[in-house]
């Protein structure tokens, strides 16, 4: 049973003649016979009574005119559907982000404004530390990141910088340090630390770019308590725990009892990235990507 022939049957069911259906078809009489006959002969029963002066359904015409109409409306839906996935306006779109990413204008506008003019592609968003990102990226579980990763483009990726965002150290207002204004690292090394846990970035992310600020600064951090998330890092700085070095992007978690204070040491600073796989022609990935560089130009 060919879709040309349900087609065509669909036509003369439809008009009950043979001269209509073909005009309407774009053919002539003699193939649109032959192809209803060729269609008989596949399901080996008679579909239509034909006379001189008329044409009508057999019942299992009739039965069949309801299931072609059911196949040929899915096959054309299948159809639209197979386009828009193609064209980038369905499918799935799966990005990975860092917990400090979603404080960026860019990552909420972006993802906004591509949801508005992509209702019909299904979007995830995983929270992952950047070295989770980049494996899910190679094995094929996630199709975008952002992310924060010091050591230029990772092999097999795609890498397209956003942003350098600055590091700031975050004390409690009692703290010895409050009334200076730009804080060098150096003075902090007999503190005690609100740290990223170790394995923060897989160790490429921002875990070990806090590391070697301080080692640049001639000490190793005293950590004393470990946090990934930003508003706990805030809160413990805010109980007195110790001092943080965060991303600058979380001054806007506003916690009574704590400042912000520039670093005054140059380096201190994280790129954060936009990375997929090499030559990847996902229309859907490439359209988000675009839509995230034009949200950090603005």
């Amino acid at each position: 049973m060919r879709l040309d022939h349900l087609r065509y049957f669909v036509a003369v069911a439809e008009e009950l003649n043979f001269r209509r259906a073909a005009a309407r078809l774009h053919i002539s009489q003699p193939p649109l016979s032959f192809h209803i006959k060729a269609l008989e002969d596949a399901v080996g029963i008679r579909l239509l009574n034909r006379t001189t002066r008329q044409v009508s359904l057999t019942e299992a015409g009739a039965a069949l005119l309801a299931k072609a109409r059911r196949i040929l409306g899915l096959v054309e839906e299948t159809t639209e559907e197979l386009h828009d996935i193609s064209g980038g306006r369905a499918g799935r779109l799966r990005i990975g982000f860092t917990i400090t990413t979603s404080f960026h204008s860019f990552f909420y506008h972006s993802a906004y404004s591509y949801r508005r003019a992509y209702p019909e592609v299904r979007v995830s968003f995983s929270e992952m530390i950047s070295g989770k990102q980049l494996e899910s990226l190679a094995v094929g579980d996630l199709d975008i990141g952002f992310l924060r990763y010091p050591f230029g483009q990772p092999p097999g990726m795609t890498m397209t910088r956003l942003t350098d965002e600055a590091f700031v150290l975050a004390i409690h207002r009692s703290h010895a340090l409050a009334a200076v204004q730009r804080i060098s690292l150096a003075k902090l090394k007999d503190e005690p630390f609100i740290g990223y846990p170790s394995s923060a970035g897989g160790g490429i992310g921002i875990y070990q770019q806090i590391f070697r600020l301080c080692e640049r600064a001639g000490f190793a951090p005293r950590i004393v308590q470990e946090a990934l998330e930003p508003s706990l890092i805030i809160g413990l700085v805010a109980a007195g725990l110790g001092v943080a070095v965060v991303p600058a992007g979380l001054q806007r978690i506003q916690i009574p009892g704590v400042l912000f204070k520039p670093i005054a040491d140059k380096a201190a600073s994280s790129t954060l990235s936009l990375v997929h796989r090499a030559n990847d022609t996902n229309p859907r990935l490439h359209a988000f990507r675009d839509l995230v560089l034009r949200s950090c130009v603005q």
